[in-house]
């Protein structure tokens, strides 16, 4: 079975993290889980594409904000995470943005999931709904059908949340992510995540 990308990790879905501690390390041949542990400190600071994070805002305004989380969080461990049920689990153990509800980061990332499947993405303003009414989407996941009317963005986002697997860039350092750059004396280091169903 072919998977279906919703979020492809490339420049166009990155984000940016700048790296507190790290002057004069040599990390050119560390793996990013080592870099992050060797940083004092790793903080968002932005969304690569101002397309993707003028979307990201169009569904939630702490969507850019939990995303970073998301990447943070996978690749922040040796050991990789590919279930996106367990990293989103993680991100709300640890609550790294102090929300006083732990229902939020899940809710927040299923909507994303949902409105990607329906059509939005990094490449063009989305105008927060859809070109054309989605009637239903057929899924196929081991040889077995789903299906959801377009009316059932709640059933559907906890099916893409339970499914959907997380990769990343790992060893392949394109496009200028997974490498620390230095810009104005500071930083930076760029990643972006994979979601596949």
């Amino acid at each position: 079975m072919e998977s279906t990308v919703l979020i492809k990790a490339h420049k166009m879905t990155g984000v940016r993290f700048e790296l507190g501690g790290i002057k004069g390390k040599s990390t050119g041949i560390m793996t990013v889980p080592q870099v992050l542990k060797e940083v004092e400190s790793a903080r968002p600071a932005g969304i690569l594409n101002s397309v993707f994070y003028r979307n990201l805002l169009k569904i939630d305004s702490n969507l850019p904000l939990i995303y970073a989380g998301l990447v943070y969080m996978y690749y922040r461990k040796e050991e990789k995470v590919h279930s996106l049920e367990q990293l989103i689990e993680q991100l709300t153990e640890e609550n790294i943005m102090g929300f006083y509800e732990s229902w939020i980061y899940e809710d927040k990332l299923k909507r994303l999931l949902v409105e990607t499947a329906y059509g939005m993405s990094a490449e063009k303003d989305w105008d927060g709904g859809y070109a054309q009414i989605v009637k239903s989407i057929v899924l196929d996941k081991n040889g077995q059908y789903y299906r959801f009317l377009g009316s059932e963005k709640e059933a559907f986002g906890h099916f893409l949340i339970e499914n959907c697997e997380v990769f990343g860039v790992d060893g392949e350092r394109q496009e200028n992510l997974g490498s620390v750059y230095e810009q104005g004396g500071k930083y930076y280091m760029n990643l972006a995540l994979c979601i596949v169903f």
